[in-house]
């Protein structure tokens, strides 16, 4: 059981940063296409929660996974 929880982990890392990869090509890419424009306030704060749940959800996911880990390994 432990092991399995120790691929979901690596996995998990993984994924994130793969995911992360994708999403800040992809951005550099639409900058080079796109004229420069000042981001307006709305956009931002977009941004922000968005950036704000990402890591919640990577925070949560690190941590069940380490909890998960812990308790079968004090079984």
């Amino acid at each position: 059981m432990s092991s399995l929880i120790l691929v979901l982990f690596g996995l998990a890392i993984l994924a994130s940063l793969v995911t992360v990869l994708v999403f800040t090509i992809r951005r550099f890419r639409e900058d080079a296409r796109q004229p420069s424009r000042p981001r307006t306030a709305e956009e931002r704060a977009r941004d922000s929660r968005s950036a704000l749940i990402w890591v919640a959800v990577a925070v949560l996911l690190v941590g069940g996974l380490s909890l998960a880990y812990l308790l079968t390994q004090s079984a």
